[in-house]
């Protein structure tokens, strides 16, 4: 059985035979960078044939990825771990990227740029594959017509640096993260739905039974120092979804 643009295809006694065909209207252009890409020989195959063109590549070179104009690049970094991401992720600030790294690693440890988005891996393939989209949507969906400054308690905010102070002091947020706390601020204590916060921050609809808003919000808290039981930036409203705590 082999893929190719979106197409499963089966040989069966010689002869080839097309079974569950997939129209693709669009594809997304992913170029891998891995060293070690037969680690991923079954992420390849399911990309390809969910109308992604998958191009490898075994080091970042800006001059061939700006010929080839990739939608987004993926990061391997699940076999071989830096001690530091930052030198890889100066080299593809230019980029729409994503890490990828072995579940056992803590990306708060890690020095990543604020335009790195990342996936812990193994990952449901599905659930990567919608990740991808929408991180090459978000680069083509910004903010329309917004201040550029916000301010909340201790914590002001700035979109167009993308850049997030509390107490003085930095928070080291990836866009998704910033994008999302930006939306909550943005709302003035009104009651925001998961599947607003997607849409405006994604725009896309969100997926029932998906928990990706669910796990930013556990993220921001932390970066927070935000007890969700007694919080004094993000509160959880049962059955509807979040708000600022005013």
């Amino acid at each position: 059985m082999d893929f190719q643009y979106g197409v499963e295809r089966t040989h069966n006694n010689g002869h080839l035979a097309i079974t569950n065909p997939v129209v693709c209207e669009t594809t997304l252009r992913v170029v891998l960078v891995s060293l070690f890409p037969e680690h991923l020989s079954d992420l390849i195959p399911y990309l390809s044939k969910h109308c992604c063109d998958v191009f490898i590549a075994h080091s970042v070179d800006l001059n061939i990825m700006r010929a080839m104009q990739p939608d987004v690049v993926v990061l391997d970094h699940t076999v071989a771990i830096p001690i530091s991401c930052k030198p890889n992720a100066d080299e593809v600030k230019e980029l729409t990227a994503v890490y990828l790294l072995p579940s056992e690693v803590d990306p708060n440890q890690l020095e990543l740029s604020p335009n790195i988005e990342v996936v812990m891996y193994p990952a449901n393939f599905s659930e990567l594959l919608y990740r991808l989209r929408a991180l090459h949507r978000q680069q083509r969906l910004p903010f329309q017509s917004v201040s550029s400054r916000r301010t909340f308690k201790n914590m002001t905010m700035n979109y167009e640096r993308k850049q997030a102070v509390l107490n003085h002091g930095g928070l080291d947020l990836t866009k998704s993260e910033f994008d999302i706390l930006w939306t909550l601020v943005e709302s003035n204590g009104a009651v925001l739905t998961r599947e607003e916060i997607m849409d405006k921050v994604w725009g896309e609809q969100y997926v029932p039974g998906s928990n990706t808003i669910d796990v930013h919000i556990k993220a921001l808290r932390k970066k927070l120092k935000d007890n969700a039981n007694s919080p004094q930036y993000i509160e959880t409203v049962r059955g509807v979804g979040y708000r600022l705590s005013i």
